[in-house]
């Protein structure tokens, strides 16, 4: 197993509200010649920062999204993964984010938004010896600009510190002439 690339390189993209966090992490990677991940050197050779976008309009994950809720059944609780074909998958996904806003800033969540997925694709993954269903997709959202930006910087749905949910900027295909996402 291991890491397969085209041409030699990998992207690692790192996200946080957390600007202390971030400055450790960069400052950690520039102090060292290479690190490993999954026993894999790697060497840094150029870090790019990005700019928080103004304005959010399409996102597109570039990890999956896994989110999952109870449900009683026969007198047992049992854990189901959602996906968009379950309307728990709407409220669950606002829902954990604003209770992400709050946990984070420590202080009740204000903000909404709302979000219209324009296409998604479904994904297993196997995390803990266990298999989870989740989603990737590209989705229009609008609404409150913090909570989404509070969401673009630590990712949307569940186990985001695993590295699931994180998102870039998207195209919206209808308008952009092209259906490359």
């Amino acid at each position: 197993m291991g890491i397969k690339t085209l041409d030699g390189r990998i992207f690692l993209h790192i996200a946080s509200p957390n600007n202390e966090f971030l400055k450790t992490f960069i400052k950690g990677i520039l102090e060292c010649e290479s690190f490993k991940v999954d026993n894999i050197e790697l060497v840094p050779i150029t870090l790019t920062f990005e700019d928080i976008p103004k304005q959010f309009n399409i996102l597109k994950t570039i990890s999956p999204i896994y989110l999952r809720t109870t449900i009683e059944e026969n007198g047992k609780k049992k854990i189901y993964d959602l996906l968009p074909n379950h309307s728990k998958f709407y409220e669950n996904l606002k829902k954990n984010l604003k209770m992400k806003y709050e946990a984070f800033y420590n202080k009740k969540c204000n903000f909404d938004f709302d979000f219209e997925i324009l296409k998604f694709k479904t994904k297993r993954m196997l995390v803990k010896n266990t298999y989870c269903r989740c989603t990737e997709m590209v989705f229009r959202v609008w609404g409150d600009y913090e909570i989404i930006k509070f969401g673009y910087e630590c990712g949307f749905g569940e186990w985001n510190s695993m590295g699931f949910g994180m998102v870039i900027e998207g195209k919206d295909e209808n308008n952009s002439g092209n259906n490359r996402s």
